[in-house]
């Protein structure tokens, strides 16, 4: 057997694997052009949900905590549970009256 005679099978075969591999490529550039799009509507709803959040949630939170640290300045037995999240209220003011300790 010689190499001439299967010149043609293996030019053959070299075709079909690029192109093959060329329909491969091309499937895989729609498929990554498909979920960029699904991305871009994905971040924009994001931003507008951070958006929406700075207008309206962090002063809610802002307004919610200062709430919850005047609240533990009268109840003290809240207090390591605010500790725990970095929430403890700041030290009375010089001259404030304190809550009279507990019998």
């Amino acid at each position: 057997m010689n190499l001439s005679d299967n010149s043609p099978n293996f030019r053959l075969l070299l075709l079909a694997v690029l192109a093959s591999l060329l329909l491969m490529c091309g499937g895989l550039g729609l498929f990554f052009l498909h979920q960029s799009s699904i991305m871009k509507g994905q971040v924009a709803q994001g931003r507008a949900l951070v958006k929406d959040y700075e207008a309206n949630g962090a002063a809610k939170v802002a307004w919610f905590t200062t709430n919850l640290q005047t609240f533990a300045r009268n109840y003290p037995d809240i207090n390591p549970i605010l500790a725990k999240y970095g929430l403890t209220p700041a030290a009375a003011a010089p001259g404030a009256i304190a809550p009279a300790p507990k019998k």
